[in-house]
């Protein structure tokens, strides 16, 4: 965990960083508090300086750290549980494993399975939260579906919070998936955003014995998925569980299966019309300018022009093919981790529409702006760490001349955790 000094904005001055052992919660005792929580583990945490930070710390106060960090950490569910859950998608795995052929395509008898399923989770209503009142609440969500990564959601806010969150996944109907979706539920777990782990309530007052338990989990939403390995779409309102199995309100979900690979014409023009639609659910323009903020903060750290910087891309070619463009933006500029293949495809359908190939022009008049935009901002950000770190040195300078300067920025730093 990081220790910033706030600047304006989002700009902050890296002061220091702790450390907090994961290893604590599985090493724990597996007791529960009396609602069945896995219990909170305490602790404080000891501020080491940074690197550029600590020779100033040393001369002026001679501490070997700024303070203390307070936290509170427990496992979702019991590792018992989590467990279980990893042995089912192990042998999930292994069964999809076993549907394939020695070059990894799908064998005779899941050929030809593919398979769009999309989870829209629309909103909620009538959430209950555990402490203060449910109109400060500021609910999110994440889940995950079969081995893709984790979905999380923004932050919307009351009781009745408005996600429209969508997102495809393609995927092969093969053994692995269908024991998947016959055997599993899509759990949806919601938590409040607002809500303290300190044992304190929104309204400032504390909870005594029960203040550990004061927590931001609001429920699970559990979706069987047997209808999905039938080609039954799934839509209604779920009950949202909390962890006694209490009603903790409703949620509305959609989960719709379409097959791209119908055997006529009619139907594939049908089926790609579909998966167009239920792509386009969640294509929004604000989403399309972060996939192009994303590759642009890469590309604006190129000393080139931006039309040269086409060449990174079509290797000195008038044009570039799609999946050498996916190619370079995954793997030479390294974003392979904040992006995924199905992002830049969704992205280069819109821009490009049918069009197979990107030329010059196309890449300029889609990135130009964002890449003036990035270098922009990195001048800025590297002008106000110039300034925080000038801010921070007066102040320290200032303190040591008085001969409290440590002392007081330790304290300070203890005692003031938030306002760091």
């Amino acid at each position: 965990m990081e220790v910033h000094l706030a600047g304006t904005g989002k700009d902050a001055l890296p002061l220091g960083t702790c450390e907090a052992l994961l290893s604590d919660l599985v090493n724990a005792a597996p007791h529960l508090s009396h609602t069945g929580e896995q219990v909170v583990i305490e602790q404080h945490l000891n501020i080491v300086a940074a690197p550029g930070l600590s020779g100033a710390t040393a001369a002026a106060g001679g501490k070997a750290h700024l303070g203390t960090l307070r936290i509170k950490m427990r496992l979702r569910k019991p590792i018992s549980e989590a467990a279980r859950y990893h042995k089912d998608m192990d042998e999930v795995k292994a069964a999809t494993r076993a549907a394939t052929t020695v070059a990894g395509k799908p064998g005779s008898l899941t050929a030809n399975k593919r398979q769009v399923v999309t989870v829209q989770i629309l909103g909620c209503k009538d959430l209950k939260c555990r402490s203060g009142s449910a109109a400060q609440m500021a609910p999110f969500f994440h889940y995950q579906f079969f081995t893709f990564p984790e979905r999380l959601s923004h932050t919307a806010a009351g009781p009745a919070p408005v996600f429209q969150d969508s997102a495809p996944y393609t995927m092969d109907f093969d053994d692995g998936a269908m024991k998947y979706l016959e055997s599993q539920k899509l759990n949806i777990v919601l938590f409040d955003d607002n809500a303290p782990m300190t044992g304190i309530e929104r309204g400032g007052q504390s909870s005594g014995a029960m203040g550990d338990e004061v927590d931001d989990l609001i429920g699970t939403c559990a979706i069987p998925l047997a209808d999905l390995a039938k080609g039954i779409a799934i839509n209604g309102d779920f009950d949202v569980r909390g962890l006694e199995n209490e009603s903790r309100g409703k949620m509305t979900v959609k989960i719709s299966v379409v097959n791209p690979t119908n055997s006529t014409a009619a139907g594939r023009a049908k089926a790609s019309k579909d998966v167009k639609r239920t792509q386009s659910l969640s294509y929004t323009t604000a989403w399309e300018m972060d996939i192009v903020r994303r590759i642009a903060t890469k590309l604006g750290r190129l000393s080139v022009d931006v039309e040269l910087m086409f060449g990174i891309f079509s290797r000195g070619m008038p044009s570039c093919t799609r999946e050498d463009f996916k190619y370079c933006c995954l793997q030479r500029l390294n974003l392979k981790d904040t992006l995924s293949e199905k992002e830049i495809d969704m992205l280069l359908d819109a821009k490009l529409d049918d069009q197979a190939n990107m030329d010059r022009k196309q890449f300029v008049d889609i990135f130009a702006t964002a890449i003036g935009e990035a270098r922009h901002e990195a001048q800025n950000q590297e002008a106000m760490d110039s300034t925080l770190m000038a801010r921070y040195n007066g102040v320290m300078r200032q303190g040591a001349a008085t001969g409290a300067g440590g002392a007081g920025y330790g304290a300070g730093a203890t005692q003031g955790g938030r306002t760091l």
